[in-house]
């Protein structure tokens, strides 16, 4: 049996995945749109990290939960939905636009080269971290990295505010 953690960080992370492939096909990655698609992704992490302690809480442990079984609720589902938005990135810059790797590239050294007083070398230093970040690896640890920051950190604010000690029972 799979856990509930594991369970509903494939659910989000599947709706995550079309939810960034949609925006890809409809190209908002090159537009003002793409600054706000990643919102609803959050949205999408914010609800599953919310959902796997609500419901590891009250049907799995009896309506009690600690802090830190809370927090690593959350951390956990952040970490499947990271795997798999970092498996996607991947495809992503190696499949489906391949070219953004240069794109990104060409765009840091024309940023570069209107700024005063910028060295050669670190207009290759800024080509050089854009072509890293854009790389597959880049790309993977990205993912991951991104979705597990923003995933613990909304992980550390449901756990404060989930948690709960066993009822005590009333004395008569």
């Amino acid at each position: 049996m799979m856990s509930r953690e594991f369970r509903y960080g494939l659910i989000a992370g599947f709706i995550t995945l079309l939810w960034m492939a949609f925006g890809y096909w409809m190209g908002w990655d090159k537009t003002e749109m793409g600054t706000y698609a990643p919102f609803l992704s959050m949205f999408i992490l914010i609800v599953a990290i919310y959902i796997s302690i609500l419901f590891k809480r009250d049907k799995d442990l009896g309506g009690a939960i600690t802090f830190g079984n809370a927090f690593i609720t959350g951390v956990s589902v952040s970490f499947v939905i990271g795997l798999m938005v970092g498996a996607f990135l991947v495809i992503y810059v190696e499949y489906i636009n391949p070219d953004i790797v240069n794109e990104v590239a060409k765009q840091a050294e024309d940023y570069y080269k209107t700024q005063k007083g910028v060295t050669q070398d670190e207009i290759n230093n800024a080509v050089n971290g854009a072509k890293a970040l854009y790389s597959p690896f880049g790309q993977f640890t990205y993912g991951i990295g991104t979705t597990m920051l923003t995933g613990g950190l909304i992980s550390l604010l449901c756990a404060a505010v989930m948690k709960r000690q066993e009822k005590l029972e009333v004395r008569s």
